[in-house]
């Protein structure tokens, strides 16, 4: 994800022109259409400094529906990668009071409820734990938290 909000929305286009009633249009078939899926990936954690992928997580509003992460813990599984699933809860001013989170694979963990500070401290926590194991990014990483203060 680019640092900053670039656009301000999300086009819907590709979304519409990839749902099953579309595509069965253009092949002329809904058999065919249904053989089209996806799933948008919603989060690739990843480290600044090498690019190495840290975590895949599937977001959803928190509606109280159960959201499904068949396909997100098959690309973790297949990447070697823990992947999590995130509730959020917005506010009416537009931002998040609170996140529910769950590790979904390897493990799968009971869903918890924490704060938008203690998410923070979790995506950070991933960069913490990789550099652990990685010296150039182990480097940068205490370079920053030691100009930080």
């Amino acid at each position: 994800m680019s640092k900053r909000e670039r656009m301000g929305e999300r086009s819907l286009i590709y979304s519409q022109w990839h749902r099953q009633e579309h595509i069965a249009s253009l092949l002329q078939s809904d058999r065919k259409a249904w053989l089209l899926a996806m799933i948008d990936l919603d989060d690739i954690e990843y480290c600044p400094f090498c690019h190495e992928v840290l975590a895949l997580i599937e977001t959803t509003l928190a509606t109280g529906r159960e959201k499904s992460t068949t396909i997100t813990k098959s690309l973790a599984a297949s990447a070697n990668k823990p992947a999590y699933l995130v509730y959020y809860k917005p506010t009416e001013a537009g931002n998040i009071e609170q996140f529910q989170i769950q590790q979904c694979w390897p493990i799968q963990t009971e869903l918890k409820e924490i704060t938008p500070e203690q998410y923070a401290s979790f995506l950070f926590s991933l960069r913490v734990k990789h550099a652990e194991g990685c010296i150039k990014c182990k480097h940068f990483l205490e370079s920053i938290i030691t100009h930080e203060g």
